[in-house]
This record gives structure tokens, C-alpha cells and sequence, in this order.
């Protein structure tokens, strides 16, 4: 099962896949950034991504969260998601990367994951509220975290030391389960949290 799911990474297709998910992310930075200047310019303006009592983003992007930095975390995603779009571009144009760049770019998105999951948990259970193109971001982070990752392993860019194989060789093999699982898991927090709301339609 572990060869044929390699094959997902012959033919370019992981550049594409990464280019894909980072445009995703920068895109969803920017709208973030549009949002917040048209409520800063009006904020009695209604934005385009309120669109019900839990999708309501200008209870997100208003928060002391939304700038854990002293300043805007869309800024972060700017930067982030045009510098992996650009590595991603070089990949596809033949660029090949020394093994410390690699392990470098995991870091940052290991640490963009991490900022995810403390924002998730502020959003759904500090803040109460969802932003639309934030959760965009977050679905484009952690795809690409498990992509990138699986990658890494099975082109052998980086190598895990010997007493992590065990873990390697399950992640080669059922990288798409995990990416899945935390899907669910996900969608199942924010649908219990805002059962009020969504249960209506159940």
C-alpha cells in the first residue's frame, strides 16, 4: 500500500500540490487584510464573511487574538504562504534545496501549526465565533504541514533518526487517514460547540 501511494508525488504533482494550498493560504491572508481594512476605514460596515451568528468574522478579526504579535496575524500569512508559493515554484522548475532549507521551511510550518491550533481553540471557545477565511487558512496549513511532510520522508529530503522509523513507515502509509482524522475531529469540535446554531439543520 505504500508504493502505490508514493506514486501521488511523481510527475510534478508535489509542487503543484504545494503551490495549490499556499495560494490558498496567502489568499485567505489577504482576504483577511481587505476585511479588516474596510472595518477600520467603517466600522459600521457590514463584511462579507459575517455570514451567520457563528461565521461572524468581525468578532475574529476585532479580537486582542487576531494580533498575538503586536500586529495584524494576516501579516504572518502573507509572509508565509509567498515564501512557500515560491519554493514550490522553484521545485517545479527543477530547484532542488539543501536538506537544512528543508528542515527549516517544516519548522516554520510546524510553528504555523502550532499558531493554528491556539487560534483554533481561541476562536471556537474564547472568541465564539468563526472567520471564514480563516478557516481556509487553517485547512491550507495543515494540508500542507501533512503533505509537505510525507513528501519529505518519501523522497527521503530529510531522514528521521532510526528509533522514529516505526512512526515514518505508519506515517508513509496512512498519511491521508491522519489528515482526514484531524478533518473530522475538527468539524466535530466546532459542530458540538455551535450545536445551538447548526442543530437546527440536523
Amino acid at each position: 500500500m505504500t508504493k502505490p501511494f508514493s506514486k501521488m508525488w511523481q510527475k510534478n504533482r508535489f509542487p503543484i500540490f504545494f503551490m495549490f494550498f499556499s495560494l490558498i493560504g496567502l489568499l485567505g491572508s489577504l482576504m483577511i487584510s481587505i476585511e479588516k481594512e474596510h472595518l477600520l476605514k467603517n466600522p459600521a460596515t457590514d463584511l462579507s464573511c459575517s455570514i451567520n451568528p457563528v461565521y461572524s468574522c468581525q468578532s475574529v478579526i476585532t479580537s486582542p487574538q487576531a494580533s498575538i504579535l503586536g500586529f495584524s496575524n494576516e501579516y504572518i500569512g502573507l509572509a508565509l504562504y509567498a515564501g512557500l508559493l515560491a519554493i514550490g515554484l522553484s521545485i517545479l522548475a527543477g530547484g532542488v534545496f539543501k536538506k537544512w532549507l528543508h528542515a527549516l521551511v517544516w519548522t516554520g510550518l510546524l510553528g504555523a501549526m502550532g499558531i493554528v491550533l491556539w487560534f483554533f481553540y481561541q476562536s471556537v471557545y474564547v472568541i465564539e465565533a468563526l472567520c471564514i477565511y480563516c478557516t481556509s487558512v487553517w485547512l491550507a496549513t495543515w494540508t500542507l504541514f501533512v503533505g509537505y511532510s510525507h513528501w519529505l520522508l518519501t523522497t527521503q529530503a530529510i531522514q528521521l533518526p532510526p528509533m522514529a522509523r516505526p512512526a515514518e513507515r505508519l506515517f508513509k502509509r496512512y498519511a491521508p487517514v491522519v489528515w482526514f482524522g484531524i478533518i473530522v475531529l475538527v468539524v466535530g469540535l466546532i459542530l458540538n460547540h455551535f450545536w445551538y446554531y447548526y442543530g437546527q439543520y440536523f
